[in-house]
């Protein structure tokens, strides 16, 4: 936590392949949070995202970013709606394949995803 309220996350990878060794990161810069348990409880995100081609990050799928080729900044809110129920809306900015020259990607795209997550 940077002070009440504000925190920071970072996260790098590198892979250890014998061939190539892709690396990832992000940044994320938090303000408050949706509590679970806490009904209108709100916080809100924005990231920085890069993953070169073939990095592997458990904490982010090719379904969450459509992509492991990529760099990105993420923009977040949370809420929660009732007793353990959380919405949540990201939208990238900015978003850029890194190797879209080498593959025929397209070189931008917007990604903008919602949902809601129970908590039991």
């Amino acid at each position: 936590n940077i002070t009440n309220g504000v925190s920071f996350f970072g996260d790098y990878v590198k892979n250890t392949l014998p061939t190539d060794k892709p690396t990832a990161y992000n940044f994320r810069l938090m303000y408050r949070g949706a509590t679970p348990r806490v009904v209108g409880s709100w916080g809100a995100a924005i990231e920085y995202l890069r993953f070169e081609p073939g990095a592997s990050v458990a904490t982010w799928s090719e379904a969450m970013v459509r992509t492991k080729d990529l760099r990105a900044w993420n923009i977040g809110f949370m809420y929660t709606v009732s007793k353990n129920m959380v919405f949540h809306a990201m939208h990238q900015v900015d978003a850029k394949v890194i190797s879209a020259q080498r593959t025929g990607l397209p070189a931008d795209y917007k990604l903008t995803r919602a949902d809601i997550t129970y908590f039991f």
